[in-house]
């Protein structure tokens, strides 16, 4: 799975020296102590998208948009995560977002492709689901045995 996401350009594999050690990961920044005791704070792009994901689903629409724009991440994503949402929710965004610059911004970054798609392996799915898909495609594929 790791050479797929190097390929895609919304995901960064990063190379650290040899012997780093994970010190403490808080929300979504992440400090590493190099090999020479030097201590580097990172902020994992793959760990940041979760947490949009997460503040657009709980309709947290300013944050989720302060969050994309300083991390300089497609801001195109607050729609994209859940376009029905964003709609029934569109005046909540106006009201949280509320600079005029910044709404241009978000009208400007729109684009027609569909991003939220990709990130869709970082929502939960509900266990029942894949015990279902999983039963469904078994009993498919014994039909297909049996004719």
């Amino acid at each position: 799975m790791l050479a797929s996401l190097e390929d895609d350009a919304n995901f960064n594999v990063r190379a650290v020296e040899r012997g780093s050690r994970l010190v403490l990961i808080n929300g979504f920044k992440t400090v590493l102590q190099m090999p020479r005791g030097n201590l580097e704070g990172i902020q994992p792009r793959i760990i940041l998208l979760k947490e949009v994901i997460h503040l657009i689903d709980n309709r947290l629409y300013g944050r989720a948009f302060r969050l994309l724009r300083q991390h300089k991440l497609d801001i195109n994503l607050i729609y994209d995560v859940n376009p029905e949402q964003f709609i029934d929710n569109i005046s909540k965004f106006v009201a949280e977002v509320k600079q005029v610059d910044y709404l241009n911004l978000f009208v400007n970054s729109l684009v027609n492709a569909d991003r939220g798609k990709e990130l869709i392996f970082m929502r939960p799915q509900p266990h029942d689901d894949v015990l279902q898909k999983k039963h469904l495609a078994f009993m498919e594929s014994f039909k297909e045995t049996e004719a």
